[in-house]
């Protein structure tokens, strides 16, 4: 039985299958940064870089549909109100 104090499993699939390909795009897009200018290989990673974007991108358009059908855990009774106000504005970003 889910708890009603957690999102949805799908929301949460979402939020961190998303996190790892970001994480794996930022670790792609450093290395790729620190090749030299002259080595051979300098612009391999780059299909693969585009192709997590892509991917993210393709994520957000299945997410947001998700996130706004879901059922929102309520804010927990303890919460200051601007603690409440912060906590909606940054999931809204």
């Amino acid at each position: 039985m889910e708890n009603e104090e957690r999102y949805p499993l799908i929301i949460r699939l979402l939020h961190w299958v998303m996190a790892m390909t970001i994480l794996t795009m930022l670790c792609n897009g450093l290395y790729m940064a620190n090749i030299p200018d002259d080595a051979a290989d300098k612009y391999d990673l780059y299909p693969t870089h585009k192709a997590f974007g892509m991917f993210v991108m393709a994520m957000i358009f299945i997410r947001i549909p998700a996130r706004l059908m879901a059922s929102i855990p309520s804010s927990h009774l303890g919460l200051k109100s601007w603690e409440i106000t912060l906590s909606h504005i940054v999931h809204g970003l």
